[in-house]
């Protein structure tokens, strides 16, 4: 009885030894995905800086546009008005 408990014992320990080195395994590994998630989050922070940069200067680029075609509806208006005025002129 003595040799099964040894037995038994010594598949226990071993046992127990192969989860110990499966744990530190999961272990790295969740390690390693953390690390990986850190890095996402970095990657994910620096892109939604661009986006909002990349819209703040779309959004001066249409405003100016915007203006520009402003003036030139004016000038256009200004223009038809001046060529109407010579016509009558004559």
């Amino acid at each position: 009885m003595e040799k099964e408990i040894l037995q038994a014992l010594r598949e226990l320990s071993a046992g127990m030894k192969s989860l110990h080195h499966k744990v530190d395994g999961l272990e790295k590994r969740m390690d390693s995905l953390e690390t990986r998630i850190d890095s996402l989050e970095t990657r994910i922070e620096s892109l939604e800086t661009r986006m909002d940069s990349l819209e703040k200067r779309m959004d001066e680029r249409f405003d100016a546009i915007e203006a520009s075609l402003e003036i030139l509806v004016r000038e256009n208006h200004e223009n038809k008005l001046e060529i109407l005025r010579l016509k009558r002129a004559k």
